[in-house]
């Protein structure tokens, strides 16, 4: 999952990427509070990973939430986070929508801020690759090549 994202505010419950809420939970990429990355596979509690690394508000931030099948990680601007969380199995097959901007379970909560250029990738891609990703002049507009 890769998403370049300009959050002004996090409330803990900003989803990027979304697609859980079919009961069987697939998959999530957002923001929880202090402005830590969020990456769930097959979600719940234990199957989660946030960040140690924050984003700055305000700024652009790519943003990548990996996972090969038995570690989940992230990546803030090209950088590995130093958090992993084990994760075996598969994705489950969730019937839910793929929803990006906004999370649907209760009240709606949309997230606080700007999305551009939101990859899902069907295979695990290398940490040079990802760095390649984050360095690519191919970004949403304003963001300078090199940050």
């Amino acid at each position: 999952l890769e998403v370049w994202a300009k959050a002004t505010a996090t409330d803990g419950a900003d989803r990027l990427i979304d697609k859980e809420g079919g009961g069987v939970n697939g998959y999530l990429l957002g923001y929880e509070a202090a402005q830590k990355v969020w990456v769930r596979i097959n979600a719940d509690a234990v199957n989660s990973l946030a960040t140690t690394i924050a984003v700055v508000l305000g700024d652009w931030t790519h943003i990548v939430g990996w996972w090969n099948g038995a570690i989940i990680k992230a990546y803030i601007n090209g950088i590995e986070d130093p958090t992993t969380t084990s994760q075996s199995g598969t994705i489950n097959a969730d019937p839910a929508n793929l929803i990006m901007g906004k999370w649907v379970a209760g009240a709606a909560t949309y997230f606080d801020g700007t999305m551009g250029l939101v990859r899902i990738f069907n295979r695990p891609v290398s940490a040079m690759g990802i760095k390649a990703l984050f360095i690519s002049p191919y970004k949403p507009l304003g963001i300078p090549f090199f940050l």
